[in-house]
């Protein structure tokens, strides 16, 4: 397990607490006083608040990694979590936006989420299509949803990576991915 970052551990909703996908969650009256707990008023499906925490993470990571104006960005897994980068990320004002995944209709889906190009990798080598997309050299920031060495492959040699799920850094050694965990902060 990575190490956890938060500032005010109060348990890991999802890991060693039932998470808010469970059928019942019981939470603390210390978290419900720091804001952790939303009453969702009636008016509201039960399906609009459940983005509210995979798209948060995807908003932080798309705020820590850099991507701006004019910058390239690949992003490989159209799931869930896949398909929120492209439009975020054109929103932030990414020109180049591609999407790698081996679903036809995910790929259909990233086209209508904002990617640029699409990549399906059950017909093209994908590293060598974003090289070639990107004049040689790779895009700015490769974000994955999915776990996968691509990754590594598919950024520029210094390029930062945001992770989502689970992805096997040490199968590509090759590069200098700064942004990855120690080996000593892995259970």
């Amino acid at each position: 397990m990575v190490m956890n970052l938060c500032e005010n551990m109060l348990g890991i909703y999802g890991y060693d607490i039932n998470g808010g996908f469970a059928e019942y969650v019981k939470a603390s009256k210390h978290l419900a006083d720091l804001g952790g707990v939303i009453e969702i008023p009636e008016r509201v499906s039960y399906k609009e608040p459940s983005l509210c925490e995979p798209l948060s993470c995807c908003l932080n990571g798309l705020e820590r990694s850099g991507v701006s104006v004019g910058k390239s960005v690949t992003i490989i897994g159209a799931g869930p979590i896949g398909l929120m980068h492209p439009m975020l990320s054109k929103e932030v004002g990414a020109t180049q936006i591609i999407v790698g995944d081996v679903s036809e209709p995910r790929i259909k889906m990233a086209e209508k989420m904002g990617a640029n190009f699409v990549i399906d990798a059950n017909a093209e080598n994908p590293v060598a299509k974003v090289k070639k997309l990107t004049g040689g050299i790779g895009a700015d920031m490769v974000i994955t949803a999915v776990g996968s060495p691509f990754c590594n492959r598919a950024s520029h040699p210094n390029g930062p990576k945001r992770w989502y799920g689970k992805h096997f850094w040490w199968m590509s050694s090759r590069v200098n991915c700064h942004d990855r965990p120690k080996r000593d902060s892995l259970q």
